[in-house]
Order: C-alpha cells, then sequence, then structure tokens
C-alpha cells in the first residue's frame, strides 16, 4: 500500500508538473495591461476566467493527493530526500488550498492570484531588476516567483534591443566621424586628420543628456557582457567631455565652444630641471596673446584654432646652444631660439597632450595641480667653448611649464577630460 501509495503521489506530481499551471504566453508581451499580455487575456473577465480553470485543474490533483499524503506521513517507514520533498510539496498544496477556503490572510495561492491579477501590472517599471525572490518551497510561492522571473527576462530583452538600437547609432555615428583624428586618438601624436567641431557638435545632438537609463543597463553582466562595460567607460567619457562642447557657465556661453581660459609659469618646477639657468628669454605666445617670463601671471583666452608657441632664448653667452631633434616634430630650433610650435585646429589639447610631465618628473616643491609640462632640447657646446669632462660635446635642457586650464571667466583649475579613441563595439547581447 505504501509502494502504490507513493506511485501514484510522484504521477500525480508529474502530472501537474506537465500541466504548468500559470504559466505566463512566451510572446505578445506589448501593450496595454501587462498582466493581460502575460496571461493572453482581453479583459478582466477573460483574466478571471483563467485564474478559475487554473485554480480548478490544480484542485483536481490535491483532491486526489488529500488521502496519499497524509498516509504516507505516517506510514513510509524510509523517506528518500525525494520523497520528503514531494510530500512536503503536496502538503503544501493542501494546506494552502484550505487557507483559500476559509478566505485565510496566508494562502500563497490567494497571493499569486493578486499578483496576476494587479502586481503584474505594478511592477514593469521595475521588472528588470526584481527583488529577492520570496524564499520557502511552497508551490505557489515558487509559482510567482518563476512568472517575476521571466518578466525580468522579458524586460531585459526589450531593453537589450533598445540598448542595442541606441547605442549602435551612438557607436556608428563616432567611429565613422571622430574616431582617430585628432584629438580622438590613442596616441599624443597629431594626426594629419583632425576632427571637426560641427562633427562633435553633431554627435552631441544625438547623444543628448540624461541617458543614466541606458549606461545602467550597460552594467547588466549577464547580457552584455565585458562589452557593457566598455560601452559604458566609453559613454562615461562621452559624458565627462561634455562641457568642452557645451557652455557649462553664462560666461563661457558667450564664448564660441572650446574655449579655455589659460595661465602660464615658467620654472615651475626648477629642482628637477636641468639646463635652465641658461636660457635667458621664456616666451609664451597664445593665439595673439603674449606672456613673457618678467611679467606679472596673468590669463589669456585659448580659442579653437588659435596656435600656441613656447619660445626659450639661450643667452648669447651660454655654453650650450639648442640643436635641431627629429624626434620632436613640434620643434623648431632658430639660431639661439627652441620653439614648441602648434598650430593645428586643436593647438592646446596638442601642446598639453604631447608635453604634460610624469608624476615622477614631479618635485616636491613644484607647483601643483594641472597641467605641469616637460620640455626637453638637445643642446651643443658652442664653438668658441673648450670641450672637456666637464663640458662635453652635447647635452641637453629640461625645463618645465605650469599651464592652469580653466573654463572660459571660470577661476578654478581644471584637468580636461581623456578623450576616447574610439567607440567599442556591443556585440554580446545584442543578437536576440
Amino acid at each position: 500500500m505504501v509502494l502504490q501509495a507513493d506511485h501514484l503521489l510522484s504521477t500525480l506530481d508529474s502530472r501537474l508538473d506537465a500541466e504548468q499551471p500559470y504559466a505566463a504566453k512566451a510572446s505578445s508581451w506589448s501593450g496595454g495591461s501587462l498582466s493581460f499580455a502575460v496571461y493572453g487575456a482581453r479583459s478582466k473577465g477573460d483574466l478571471d476566467v483563467y485564474l478559475d480553470t487554473q485554480r480548478e485543474r490544480v484542485k483536481f490533483f490535491e483532491q486526489l493527493a488529500q488521502p496519499l499524503v497524509p498516509f504516507l506521513a505516517q506510514y513510509m517507514p524510509v523517506q528518500a530526500a525525494g520523497q520528503i520533498q514531494r510530500i512536503n510539496k503536496w502538503k503544501g498544496i493542501i494546506d494552502d488550498f484550505q487557507q483559500y477556503a476559509s478566505k485565510g490572510t496566508s494562502s500563497t495561492l490567494l497571493a499569486l492570484e493578486d499578483f496576476i491579477r494587479s502586481g503584474i501590472d505594478k511592477i514593469p517599471a521595475q521588472a528588470c531588476k526584481p527583488g529577492a525572490p520570496e524564499p520557502g518551497t511552497d508551490y505557489f510561492i515558487q509559482i510567482r516567483n518563476n512568472v517575476a522571473g521571466q518578466l525580468a527576462n522579458r524586460c531585459r530583452d526589450v531593453t537589450a534591443s533598445a540598448v542595442c538600437e541606441q547605442y549602435g547609432a551612438l557607436s556608428a555615428d563616432f567611429n565613422a566621424k571622430l574616431s582617430g583624428k585628432f584629438p580622438f586618438t590613442a596616441s599624443a601624436a597629431i594626426t594629419p586628420a583632425e576632427a571637426a567641431p560641427d562633427d562633435i557638435a553633431a554627435f552631441y545632438n544625438l547623444y543628448k543628456p540624461g541617458n543614466d537609463a541606458l549606461k545602467a543597463s550597460l552594467d547588466d553582466e549577464t547580457r552584455f557582457g565585458d562589452d557593457g562595460h566598455k560601452a559604458r567607460r566609453f559613454l562615461d567619457q562621452v559624458d565627462d567631455l561634455r562641457s568642452f562642447v557645451v557652455p557649462a557657465s553664462p560666461e563661457a556661453a558667450k564664448e564660441p565652444p572650446y574655449t579655455f581660459d589659460v595661465t602660464p609659469k615658467f620654472r615651475a618646477n626648477r629642482e628637477r630641471e636641468s639646463g635652465g639657468n641658461q636660457i635667458i628669454d621664456w616666451t609664451m605666445q597664445v593665439g595673439s596673446q603674449v606672456f613673457q617670463n618678467k611679467d606679472p601671471e596673468h590669463p589669456g583666452r585659448w580659442r579653437q584654432s588659435n596656435p600656441i608657441r613656447l619660445s626659450l632664448r639661450w643667452a648669447n653667452d651660454s655654453i650650450y646652444a639648442p640643436v635641431a631633434d627629429r624626434a620632436q616634430p613640434d620643434l623648431v630650433i632658430r639660431g639661439r631660439n627652441a620653439f614648441f610650435e602648434f598650430t593645428n585646429r586643436w593647438a592646446l589639447l596638442a601642446f598639453l597632450r604631447r608635453h604634460e610631465a610624469v608624476p615622477a618628473e614631479i618635485g616636491q616643491n613644484a607647483e601643483q595641480g594641472p597641467y605641469i609640462l616637460r620640455f626637453r632640447v638637445q643642446t651643443a657646446l658652442d664653438p668658441k667653448w673648450t670641450e672637456s669632462a666637464e663640458r662635453p660635446a652635447t647635452a641637453s635642457a629640461t625645463v618645465f611649464l605650469h599651464l592652469k586650464v580653466t573654463p572660459a571667466g571660470g577661476k578654478d583649475p581644471i584637468r580636461i577630460p581623456s578623450f576616447p579613441s574610439s567607440a567599442p563595439p556591443l556585440a554580446t547581447g545584442c543578437t536576440l
């Protein structure tokens, strides 16, 4: 009798699982009430009929199980783990129907029906990140958790489709018009191709502010994996650069985009320089503005396409004089003058990127804050001086300049964010 009862309960269990009561529909999850879409109902009356049918079908199995469960619990001498789990499952179903019949508040069947009737429509905005599933092995709680999980997966599918479309348009536009064009390059080298301001503005018109939802979606590791993290980092970089394109203050709005104020300070890192005492004149030109080491510090304004030149002049009686260096295309030597010249459209960015000192080159007493720029010039012994161990034929001079950069009209120094060189592809998760 025990073996027969166990066989009957196992058969009931298999048949109930095969029928999959309360299973959500596989498609058509869009438009109108989400609960109607999930269960293929056209009205509240349809949904009520569906729930009544499912409940009665489960009740049919529950009634068949009613005499088996207490018998097995009492007389089955040895119960395997699977048998114990099955008996407890059906005991819970029987108890749930008793609670449901008496309108008990602890009825998980009643809670499941309430969730399907009204709870589903309250959670679509949070369905992509559902809360922790309710604990326990109760049959109807597990059905609810399964439906909530399906909602989350479906939401993630729909969201992923939108993310793939939106990010795909952004990345295609960036890679076609900006990638590999200075300053959107990986290296400090100035490329012949330069990014056009109109193309940058057009990209930011496409990628408007308030994209937190898009970036948050890319953090879904199970959907987008490492591709999502790379795309998110790219969008973070783009957002960091937004103030560079869109004026962040009324004063900056009076100027064209890509405008900064700069304040140079010469010989800003003397403890780490060499040969600087032989340079008698320091001059920096920003557009038509001139800064000299003998003048009080004052700001100037750099606008897009303004050239930048740093001029270093060695004294006529200095032991060494500057010589050409093929490794530095921006360096021009004329007599005892060394000129670091940047005449491209993004001269300020090239100037900063090519010559920014690394932390190890900056002494403790140097001017603090961005930017400390390092300039190295090859030198040769002036023929009027005799070569010796103390005066070799060739040497070099290394000097530093502190350049304070602020937004147009601003006071607080800033560091211009790094420029992405390309928009990474989002392959993972975009094949649905």
